[in-house]
C-alpha cells in the first residue's frame, strides 16, 4: 500500500496543483492576447509557444495519473513501473523553462546594458537546466522502476541538478529585475 500512497497519491496531488497553474496559464495567456494586440509577432509566438507546451505538458500530466489510478486500478506492481508518458511530462517542463529563462534572461542583458558578469552564471545556470532536465528524461526511459530510480544516484543527481540550478537562475533573475528596475526609477510620481 505504501507505493500507492507514495507514487500514485503524490502524482495525484501534483496534477492537481498542475491543473490549477495551467488555468493561471490560459488566463494570462488570454489577458495577454487582449491587453497588447500590438506586441511584436517574436512575442506573441513565444507566448503561444509557452502555453502550447503547457496544454502538452498537461495533457501527458493526466495521461500519467490515469494510468496508475484506472488503467491499473489495483495493480501494485505497476505502480512501480515508471510510465513512458512520465518522461514525456519532464522534458515539456524543461522546454518550457527554458524558453522562459531564455526570455529573462535576454530581458537582464538589455536592463543591465550587456553586463556579462551577471549574464555569464546565470546562462550557464540556464543551460545546465536544460541539460540535467534531459538528462533526468533519458533516466526515465532506461530506468524501468520508480524504486530503482530512486535507488541510484545519477538520476538523483539529474533531477536534484536540474530543480536546483532552475531554482538559481530563477532568484538571480528575480533579485536582478529587482535591483536594476529600481536603479532604473526615473522618480515620477503618479
Amino acid at each position: 500500500m505504501s507505493v500507492v500512497r507514495d507514487i500514485a497519491g503524490n502524482l495525484l496531488i501534483c496534477l492537481f496543483i498542475a491543473a490549477i497553474l495551467y488555468g493561471i496559464t490560459c488566463a494570462q495567456a488570454y489577458i495577454y492576447y487582449q491587453s497588447y494586440p500590438e506586441d511584436r509577432p517574436f512575442l506573441k509566438w513565444m507566448v503561444a509557444g509557452v502555453w502550447l507546451l503547457e496544454t502538452l505538458h498537461t495533457a501527458f500530466c493526466i495521461v500519467f495519473i490515469y494510468t496508475y489510478t484506472i488503467t491499473h486500478f489495483g495493480d501494485a506492481p505497476f505502480l512501480d513501473q515508471i510510465h513512458w508518458s512520465g518522461g514525456i511530462t519532464v522534458i515539456l517542463g524543461v522546454l518550457v523553462a527554458g524558453l522562459v529563462h531564455a526570455y529573462y534572461i535576454r530581458r537582464l542583458w538589455i536592463l543591465s546594458e550587456h553586463n556579462v558578469w551577471l549574464m555569464v552564471p546565470t546562462t550557464t545556470l540556464a543551460v545546465a537546466r536544460f541539460a540535467f532536465g534531459t538528462a533526468t528524461t533519458v533516466q526515465c526511459y532506461t530506468v524501468a522502476e520508480w524504486t530503482k530510480f530512486h535507488q541510484r544516484r545519477l538520476p538523483l543527481v539529474t533531477l536534484a541538478g536540474g530543480l536546483s540550478s532552475a531554482a538559481a537562475v530563477d532568484l538571480i533573475v528575480a533579485a536582478a529585475l529587482i535591483y536594476l528596475l529600481d536603479r532604473s526609477r526615473s522618480g515620477f510620481k503618479p
